[in-house]
């Protein structure tokens, strides 16, 4: 099972993905479209060791924060479609 992965053009001054913006990310996107034929967008962020590890922080913050909401959940009183609304919600939340 293949993958087709075509990458996104990148513009010179966006501050994610510019290659000629000196504070910018330089995060590269590509558009994935599986064997299963489901569409995901992924990103590859090339910086330092510095900005590596800062990202790394960020993203496990950020996973810390969506479990403790979730551990926080009543499961035991929130039926099937209640939950989901709730992680739909707490997704929603996050991203923001």
């Amino acid at each position: 099972m293949s993958e087709r992965i075509q990458k996104q053009p990148n513009s010179y001054y966006c501050l994610v993905c510019g290659v000629r913006n000196d504070a910018g990310l330089r995060v590269a996107f590509y558009d994935v479209t599986s064997a299963d034929g489901q569409p995901e967008t992924l990103a590859k962020f090339t910086g330092s060791e510095t900005e590596h590890a800062a990202m790394i922080n960020e993203l496990i913050g950020m996973i810390r924060r969506r479990l403790e909401i979730f551990i926080s959940l009543p499961l035991d009183t929130l039926d099937r479609m209640a939950l989901e609304a709730r992680l739909d919600e707490i997704g929603k939340q996050l991203r923001a």
